[in-house]
């Protein structure tokens, strides 16, 4: 009897550890589910890529657009959103999207400097983004930014 009871246990601990977050040392930073639209007065912007350069730490998450100006952000391959705080958001089309980075690469925060529309086809948010735990709506009106 208490051969089984100590199997129950061990079982019970590994089925807990398998559906707690971290119990096997994976993870990062907390992160929130961002999905969106890109608009120029009104009008869906299609093949834009989307990143959000997080303010304190994490990586860069990207996303592009569909032809109806929507998209999804991906923090890595297994994880989709972008770290829970501040961002600075560049959206771009025609190439001029920054370069994605691998995950032994370093954080490109920097590129995010706010700035006002740097060309016709790149356009860096005036404001921060805050990214909350859960789902994040978010819509981005490029003809909105002087």
């Amino acid at each position: 009897m208490k051969s089984s009871s100590k199997s129950f246990e061990i079982l019970s601990a590994a089925v807990l550890c398998f559906f707690l977050p971290g119990c096997f040392g994976g993870g990062g930073p907390p992160t929130g589910h961002v999905v969106g639209v890109v608009l120029d007065s009104g009008q869906p912007i299609a093949n834009a890529e989307v990143a959000f350069f997080p303010q304190v730490e994490g990586r860069v998450s990207y996303g592009s657009t569909d032809e109806q100006g929507r998209f999804e952000l991906t923090y890595s391959d297994d994880i989709q959103g972008a770290v829970v705080g501040e961002h600075r958001v560049k959206i771009s089309t025609s190439g001029s999207a920054p370069q994605r980075e691998s995950a032994s690469a370093p954080n490109y925060r920097a590129l995010a400097r706010p700035m006002k529309r740097a060309g016709p086809q790149t356009w860096n948010w005036p404001e921060t983004v805050s990214v909350l735990a859960g789902e994040n709506e978010l819509t981005f009106e490029v003809a909105d930014i002087q």
